[in-house]
């Protein structure tokens, strides 16, 4: 079995004390939390779910939405190439038409390297214009391996942690907007 030459070094932020009138001032919030782990040289930053839509007061439309992710995927892309990084980013993204809510995945220079979107969304999103993503999505590779992602409500379905660990994934992503505990251990342990 092939194994990482070195430990990789991992940085979360939880925004759940955080509160902010709109998503750009909650996403200056964030981003400002995240550069406190810098220091540490982590390999992977790995924000919260939806994480510029997350408690704050104002509502927006999936459209402006998806157009206030796109500027934040932007800051996140400058963000990993300034700071030798890798970002998972979960915002809102579209393709052929649709919505989606995803973990975007960028590389140490800041380009997209790949994107996981979310298999089960919960039936609020489906009635604010968001898709089921595809029931199978390649893991994206890495320096240290395949990695993949999984979004908060997928904890509840195995298909998407065996779709990643029949692809070989080193590392699971799981960005949430609550706490998995020991759901997400259980995850890991079922899918090595």
């Amino acid at each position: 079995e092939e194994h990482s030459p070195r430990a990789v070094w991992i940085a979360a932020v939880s925004q759940m004390w955080l509160r902010a009138p709109s998503a750009q001032s909650m996403a200056d919030q964030v981003i400002n939390i995240l550069k406190e782990a810098i220091p540490f040289q982590p390999d992977f930053v790995c924000l919260p779910e939806l994480f510029p839509f997350g408690n704050i007061e104002k509502t927006y439309p999936i459209n402006e939405m998806l157009d206030i992710s796109a500027k934040v995927l932007d800051r996140l892309s400058e963000f990993s190439r300034q700071n030798g990084c890798y970002t998972v980013c979960p915002v809102y993204t579209s393709a052929g038409g649709k919505a989606y809510n995803s973990s975007v995945f960028l590389d140490r220079l800041g380009n997209k390297i790949g994107v996981y979107n979310k298999i089960h969304p919960t039936e609020g999103e489906i009635s604010e214009g968001v898709s089921p993503g595809a029931l199978f999505q390649p893991v994206i590779q890495t320096e240290f391996g395949p990695v993949g992602s999984q979004i908060c409500f997928d904890i509840n379905w195995d298909d998407g942690w065996t779709m990643l660990h029949k692809q070989g994934a080193k590392i699971v992503f799981w960005p949430s907007a609550f706490d998995g505990g020991k759901m997400v251990n259980t995850k890991a342990w079922m899918h090595k």
